[in-house]
């Protein structure tokens, strides 16, 4: 999440991050509900220093009455930055992430630029097989069974192909392990405030699957 002051100084700049993320976020309401807030926090505080200031000591009935309407005042305050709180806290979850200057912009993946290749394609004299063929002819995968079990893209490996996963995962943690990583396996449930931490949520919440009240499942479980 970005900091408030940094959207401030720099409202330009994330206008532009708006613009070329495509994404239906208003910086100037944001801007506006920052200032109401620290409109309301400043002048909540000047009227409890106030009644601070006037608690101390002994009282008349009128400065009873006076102090009587400071802690209405503060109430009435208090019940609009609750409000307004709220409305800025759902705002600044909706702010994207300023975009390095060398990212070009564009509308779809049609639109990506080559930057850089590796190694040359090799030719064949023959019409080769994608992955999925060459799984499916070993017997290595089962999609259609797969798709019906889980929806689109879901698949079942098979044979020596869950051999090779787990030989892959293997090598993986010997690896992180020699560089001195601690094995750990999380939860397969976390609660809403992690997503919301890491900035999956709120924009990726249709990509989540909810669990109760507060749980959602994470991204990867074994």
């Amino acid at each position: 999440m970005l900091d408030i002051k940094f959207i401030r100084q720099n409202p330009e700049l994330i206008k532009q991050a708006v613009q070329k993320k495509h994404v239906d976020f208003d910086v100037n309401r944001l801007i506006a509900v920052d200032a109401r807030r620290r409109e309301l926090l400043e002048s909540s505080e000047s009227l409890k220093f106030e009644q601070n200031k006037r608690s101390k000591g002994p009282q008349s009935p009128k400065d009873l009455e006076e102090l009587k309407a400071i802690k209405g005042k503060i109430k009435v305050l208090e019940t609009e930055l609750e409000t307004v709180q709220k409305t800025f806290n759902e705002l600044m979850l909706l702010v994207p992430n300023v975009p390095d200057e060398s990212v070009p912009e564009g509308k779809s993946d049609a639109d990506n630029k080559e930057i850089k290749t590796w190694g040359k394609l090799p030719k064949f004299n023959f019409t080769p097989k994608d992955h999925i063929e060459l799984m499916k002819e070993l017997d290595l995968v089962d999609v259609e069974r797969g798709a019906k079990v889980s929806g689109f893209r879901g698949y079942f490996l098979k044979n020596e192909a869950v051999i090779l996963s787990f030989a892959l995962w293997q090598l993986a943690m010997e690896q992180l392990l020699k560089k001195g990583f601690q094995p750990l396996i999380a939860p397969a449930i976390a609660k809403e405030f992690n997503f919301i931490g890491t900035g999956w949520l709120p924009q990726g919440k249709d990509e989540v699957y909810k669990v109760g009240e507060d749980g959602f499942l994470i991204g990867y479980h074994p």
